[in-house]
């Protein structure tokens, strides 16, 4: 599974437990997001991301094939992006046959331990 750490939790040692310094790349955000800034998000293409990380999980390769008109860090970054709040899942409009499961229901975040005893 791929982890995106910010320069600051890497320089602080801060990574999810059974992984170290060397089990990471460093990315130009700022070179890999020009192109994504610009970048607007239907609220469909947000809907197909919401529905893609209930059925892949954190496989960012499916996910992005799943909404099919988004690169894997361009959904990333709309991931990153997102409000956490269930008010803003309110503000989207769901076909109601489009989840097996409520993507809103409280406790289906996941937590990851971290080395310090945080979770992401």
């Amino acid at each position: 599974a791929e982890a995106i750490l910010c320069s600051d939790c890497f320089h602080d040692g801060k990574f999810i437990v059974g992984n170290s310094s060397i089990d990471f790349l460093k990315v130009d955000a700022v070179k890999d997001s020009n192109d994504l800034d610009s970048d607007t998000w239907t609220d469909h293409e947000t809907l197909l991301l919401l529905e893609a990380l209930e059925i892949h999980n954190d496989n960012w390769n499916e996910i992005a094939e799943h909404v099919g008109t988004k690169s894997k860090a361009q959904c990333i970054l709309q991931f990153v992006r997102l409000p956490m709040e269930d008010c803003f899942l309110e503000s989207i409009e769901f076909p109601t046959s489009v989840f097996s499961s409520d993507i809103a229901k409280e406790g289906s975040r996941t937590k990851f331990p971290m080395a310090n005893g945080d979770s992401l």
